[in-house]
């Protein structure tokens, strides 16, 4: 009889541990579901309180004044950076008006142009509809009492003319500001050394078309 229930606790036993192992591999799979689902939700979470800026038209020309698309967000301050063959400093925008003044840029830029253009076409008339320079903006924000921070590139959309024929000069006049995307840390890096020459890019294949 002892015999017997010997052997029945070694079975017992023996089946034991595959049940346990099992048993260990469902709970690690429950706690990696479980983990998988709490990013799932962070994300969403993040993708709901993503920011995207919307320029408004400036009472004090050329410039625009900065609001979130989102009321829940409550824009804090903006850094604003362009190239560096542009402009060479950050740009503060504060409360209350969040304004960007564009005066400075806007002579910086009709003299980057007209160096960019050949002899012959510095004493002809040229009109560029539509070309853009792209900028990087970091923008501190509160949402649901919590300070956040974005990086974004946007473009800053302009047209050129000159009329040098009739002395009637040259004329930057900027038009909007068109969200393009978002930046890691990583991305930020790469990108503020790309600045430049994105710029001289578009502003290149901009005079060739005209």
């Amino acid at each position: 009889m002892k015999n017997v229930w010997k052997n029945i606790e070694k079975i017992v036993l023996v089946s034991s541990i595959p049940l346990s192992f099992i048993a260990l591999i469902i709970s690690i799979k429950s706690c990696s579901d479980s983990n998988e689902a709490l990013e799932i939700s962070k994300k969403e979470f993040e993708s709901q309180r993503l920011l995207v800026l919307q320029s408004n038209p400036s009472n004090m020309l050329p410039g625009f004044e900065f609001s979130s698309f989102d009321s829940n967000q409550k824009l804090q301050r903006l850094i604003i950076e362009l190239p560096k063959n542009i402009y060479k400093e950050k740009i503060f925008v504060e409360p209350p008006d969040f304004h960007f003044s564009l005066t400075e840029i806007q002579d910086n830029l009709e003299v980057h142009i007209h160096k960019s253009l050949s002899e012959d076409a510095k004493k002809n008339s040229l009109y560029i509809k539509s070309t853009q320079v792209p900028i990087i903006i970091k923008t501190n924000f509160i949402f649901a009492g919590e300070s956040l921070w974005d990086t974004s590139v946007y473009n800053l959309e302009f047209s050129y003319q000159q009329d040098y024929l009739n002395n009637m000069g040259s004329n930057v006049d900027f038009k909007s500001l068109i969200f393009e995307n978002r930046l890691s840390n990583d991305d930020y890096e790469e990108m503020k050394d790309k600045l430049a020459i994105i710029c001289e890019t578009n502003l290149r294949n901009s005079i060739k078309n005209y």
